[in-house]
């Protein structure tokens, strides 16, 4: 297995914080523990997997970030949160992916499943996010049912909220094992960058995402 804890136990009420268009190493933790829940009470916090994700893109990494209202500063809880539309941000977002992905084999398979998410504008980001999380779980063919966490507490095991960071080294990655790759478009010329958008899995990778998970 790729997720170096699950080498040595099993996952079990794991609880992952909520993410736009998640990495891969998130789903990891869903696929092999079908107790995982949502945090819904947590604060915002920058930087984080909450309102951005890596795609891989003509020129390496490609950061997206969904712009949030700041009116109220970042000490809110997560589900208050509300979307900034006011850049058109959508629209940038779904022509990166297009861009990025338009030559991967199985970009036009997918596509439609996403590309609503991009037409119309979205109030709240916890919301955003999970309607996204849930799309992106029946297409992996993961069980698409979310629990959800019933108050903010403390874990001694399971707890990925902050695990799973931008700013982490890929902790839960093991890059060094070859069977840890997959086709990538722009591979070949910057070579192979790991624990992306779980869509850059999707997308090179089609039905063959949940074995590689």
């Amino acid at each position: 297995m790729w997720l170096i804890p699950l080498m040595s136990s099993i996952l079990k009420n794991s609880v992952l914080t909520t993410a736009y268009l998640p990495p891969v190493e998130y789903f990891g933790v869903i696929k092999n523990d079908p107790e995982w829940k949502l945090e819904q009470f947590g604060s915002y916090a920058k930087q984080s997997y909450r309102n951005r994700c890596h795609i891989y893109g003509a020129n390496g990494l490609l950061p997206l970030y969904i712009p949030v209202c700041r009116a109220k500063g970042y000490s809110r809880e997560i589900r208050e949160v509300k979307i900034d539309n006011s850049d058109n941000w959508q629209i940038k977002h779904w022509r990166a992916i297009v861009s990025a992905y338009n030559s991967s084999p199985f970009f036009d398979y997918y596509k439609d499943d996403l590309q609503g998410f991009y037409l119309q504008k979205h109030d709240y980001l916890f919301e955003f996010n999970t309607s996204i999380l849930k799309v992106l779980l029946e297409l992996i063919g993961l069980p698409s049912e979310i629990r959800f966490t019933n108050s903010f507490n403390s874990y001694e095991n399971g707890d990925f909220r902050e695990l799973i960071h931008p700013k982490k080294k890929k902790p839960l990655i093991d890059t060094k094992k070859e069977k840890g790759r997959y086709h990538q478009v722009f591979a070949l010329k910057s070579g192979f960058i790991p624990n992306l958008s779980v869509i850059d899995l999707l997308f090179n990778e089609g039905p063959e995402s949940l074995n590689y998970l």
